[in-house]
């Protein structure tokens, strides 16, 4: 396939169009769910789950054990259920930053069903004895957990995936990227309309709103959140937290989908470095 964009080799087979109907979600996320079951255990990662109602959360945590939590909100622009790839991505941060890690399987849909979830996920984990020194959220993952980081708890650091940050869509990588693979601002816009639902964007804006910890933020060079990621971060700056920038090259939003690609494996590495480094300063404290 010819691609418009010059997009890294390694990332070229999953660099397709995918337009986004959140009507057709649940369907989608039947699929979803079975193919997250099956995906194989990473060796050397143990696998429990915490049942619900109204949903499971799963933890991965290394086989020697750890005293290092991090609560994980997977993407999915609200509507779908957990990728392969995000339990493949939470059982390698569970192995390589030897923590344990707390994946909601939170319930997808319009507001507010995923704030609601959030705040039950960070009950139930702390019933389960942790007190996660970290979040993490990829795309609409990070604006779940942002309600709950504007009001109920403080972690000592964040970690962000191309984060969805602005439900005004002003910046000028949204007015560019209108036909990206995977996604792009037309989805974008499409999204917010169907989360939102005629509530006020403003009780859903992460980014004047920013949580000044330890953070870092990694923005793909082909997608329409390029820039408010990149704001996010700079806002954080402002307010004196230290922060980590990850602008990756050749990418699109969700590229890490294909999680063994050089592209994939490299800032994956960046990503459990920054875990690591922000586990450590947490435990010296």
């Amino acid at each position: 396939m010819t691609h418009r964009y010059p997009i890294d080799p390694s990332l070229r087979h999953i660099a397709l169009p995918m337009p986004f109907f959140p009507e057709l979600a649940p369907a989608a996320n039947v699929f979803l769910k079975t193919a997250f079951d099956l995906t194989p255990r990473l060796p050397g990662v143990l696998h429990r789950v915490i049942s619900g109602p109204p949903f499971d959360i799963h933890v991965f945590e290394p086989e020697a054990g750890t005293d290092r939590s991090l609560l994980y909100f997977h993407g999915g622009a609200f509507f779908y259920k957990a990728a392969p790839y995000h339990r493949q991505l939470a059982q390698l941060y569970a192995r390589e930053a030897r923590c344990r890690v707390y994946m909601p399987d939170y319930r997808s849909g319009a507001y507010p069903l995923p704030f609601l979830d959030a705040m039950t996920a960070w009950k139930r984990v702390l019933a389960d004895g942790s007190l996660p020194a970290g979040f993490a959220g990829d795309s609409a993952g990070f604006t779940t957990l942002a309600i709950m980081l504007a009001n109920v708890v403080k972690p000592a650091f964040l970690m962000l995936v191309y984060p969805v940050t602005d439900p005004f869509m002003q910046s000028d990588s949204m007015k560019q990227f209108t036909d990206t693979p995977l996604w792009n601002a037309r989805n974008n816009r499409i999204l917010w309309n169907a989360f939102l639902k005629g509530q006020n964007p403003s009780e859903f804006d992460p980014l004047h709103h920013p949580v000044p910890v330890c953070t870092y933020v990694e923005i793909a060079e082909f997608d329409c959140l390029r820039d408010e990621g990149r704001d996010y971060a700079r806002k954080v700056a402002a307010l004196g937290a230290p922060v980590t920038i990850n602008a990756t090259r050749g990418t699109f939003h969700g590229y890490d989908m294909a999680v063994h690609s050089p592209a994939a494996q490299k800032n994956l590495r960046k990503r459990v470095s920054f875990l690591n480094r922000a586990f450590e300063e947490e435990s010296s404290k």
